[in-house]
């Protein structure tokens, strides 16, 4: 007799052009990159070379991420009202 195992879920993976989306999308207000777990500190530093209107930048769970670019970030996002980093 041969017994069926469950499928295993297959795991769906997108790549993510930072340095396109910042230079097509220069006003945006909010970004959530919760837990991806391959965003580091140079992601941070290109959003914040070209989102001059960022106001919340979510990096929860992003274990790549240092801070070594928030000094950075806070000079060039002077709008930037909430910054969320529980978990990296």
């Amino acid at each position: 007799t041969y017994e069926k195992v469950e499928e295993e879920e297959e795991e769906i993976y997108e790549v993510i052009n930072v340095h396109k989306l910042k230079s097509a999308t220069p006003n945006l207000r909010v970004i959530n990159l919760y837990g991806i777990n391959f965003v580091d500190d140079s992601h941070i530093d290109a959003f914040s070379s070209n989102c001059i209107q960022l106001e919340c930048l979510a990096v929860n769970f992003c274990s790549k991420v240092t801070g070594s670019t928030m000094k950075t970030l806070f000079q060039r996002s002077r709008r930037l009202k909430c910054l969320l980093m529980q978990g990296t």
